[in-house]
Formats: structure tokens, sequence, C-alpha cells
């Protein structure tokens, strides 16, 4: 699957339902694992404070293994992959000065990077309804284009994601 293939009413009612079982099911767990552990291990006086919070780590935990398993099914597939997206342009990002450096001189894997960042940064904005700095992101990406072009590089692949090992290089 694409990012360009997502569904934006689709993904944001998957998402909003992802969320909102995510917060019932850790509230309902740390209550739980809160409780059950004052019952089991509470002498009865002082506070019990630790075995809520370790009730609350424990849920967070559980959850987050919950959400790991659940990833690879469809219903959670758009949401995956663009939280997947989300973490990869994070990734460029904090190399971004450094990657526009360098694709300013013509190298190749910058250029590819800084076109994958903002092609995808631009779907995103727009399924998160994003959209305020949207024109600042479209001149940014232009001026990509025109780099490659000055350098007689071309990107008319259809958005394909590239290896971002090729930040660590940056």
């Amino acid at each position: 699957m694409k990012l360009t293939d997502i569904d934006k009413s689709q993904y944001r009612e998957r998402l909003n339902r992802i969320i909102i079982a995510f917060v019932i099911g850790f509230a309902a767990l740390a209550v739980t694992f809160g409780s059950g552990l004052i019952a089991v291990f509470s002498d009865g006086e002082g506070s019990n404070f630790r075995f809520n919070l370790l009730g609350v780590i424990l849920a967070l935990v559980a959850m987050m293994a919950i959400l790991h398993s659940l990833r690879t099914k469809p219903y959670f597939q758009e949401v995956a992959l663009v939280f997947d997206t989300k973490q990869g342009l994070n990734k460029i990002y904090r190399k971004l000065n450094k990657i526009k450096a360098k694709a300013k001189q013509g190298d190749v894997d910058a250029l590819l990077l800084l076109d994958y960042y903002y092609r995808s940064y631009k779907v995103i904005y727009h399924l998160d309804d994003n959209t305020i700095t949207m024109a600042s992101f479209e001149r940014d990406h232009q001026a990509v284009l025109e780099w490659a072009e000055q350098f007689n590089l071309s990107f008319e692949q259809e958005h394909q994601t590239p290896d971002l090992t090729l930040v660590d290089k940056f």
C-alpha cells in the first residue's frame, strides 16, 4: 500500500477508534492492575502510590504490546503506514539541514530523500487536516525539484519510498 492510496475519511475514522480503544483499554487495565497489586501486596497501611504507579506502567506496557501485535491486521494497516512514515520523516527532519546542504551540491541521495520528505508530508498533512504550513512545504519542494533539474535528475517515479538508511550517511 502506498501513502497516496489511503482514504482520508476511513483513515481518520479508524485512527479515532484506535485512539479511543487505547484510552479505554489503558484506563481499564491501569485500574485493574493497580487494584490487583494493592489487593495482593498492600499491608493496608500507608500509601499505595507505588502499586498504582506500577499498575499504570504495566497497563502501558500491555497496551503497547497489544497495539504492536495488532498493527499487521488489515484494520490497522493504514494507521500503521502513516505512523511508520511519520517516524521516517522524523528521522529525515533531524538531519534536514545537512541533507539540504548536500542536495544543493547535487547529491542524488539527498535529493531523493528531500523529494520523498516533501511529497510524504504533503499527503500526511492532507490526511491530518494540517494545511497551515502547506504553502511553505510547496515552496521548499519546488526548490528541491529545481535543484534536481539543475543536476539533470528527475523524480518521475510515483512516490517511491527510499531506503531510509540513506539518512545515516548525512
